[in-house]
């Protein structure tokens, strides 16, 4: 049985790069609506100019609902807070590791 890891010569294995975003690259799909949880640590954005940070003071990433009341949108009785979210420009213009 052959290693994971190995390839034929002169071949490279892109799959897992091109399928993932950069370690703290902004990824609505894999947040969730309240902070903490199992969800990753993202970088900061910028939106309407200003710096918005993903994660409060203590480390702990936000989650989609204050961000998006961060961004001034009512989220009661919202249920589509990952569409709304990945329809701003910082998230859905995203690039991948290669």
């Amino acid at each position: 049985m052959r290693n994971k890891e190995s390839t034929l010569p002169g071949l490279i294995n892109f799959a897992q790069s091109q399928t993932n975003l950069a370690m703290k690259g902004l990824n609505v799909k894999r947040m969730i609506v309240g902070p903490g949880g199992k969800q990753p640590i993202m970088k900061d954005t910028v939106f309407n100019g200003l710096a918005q940070k993903l994660v409060n003071d203590s480390g702990t990433p936000k989650g989609m609902k204050l961000i998006l009341q961060e961004r001034e949108v009512d989220t009661l009785g919202m249920n589509a807070q990952r569409k709304v979210l990945g329809s701003y420009e910082d998230f859905y213009n995203i690039k991948t590791l290669v």
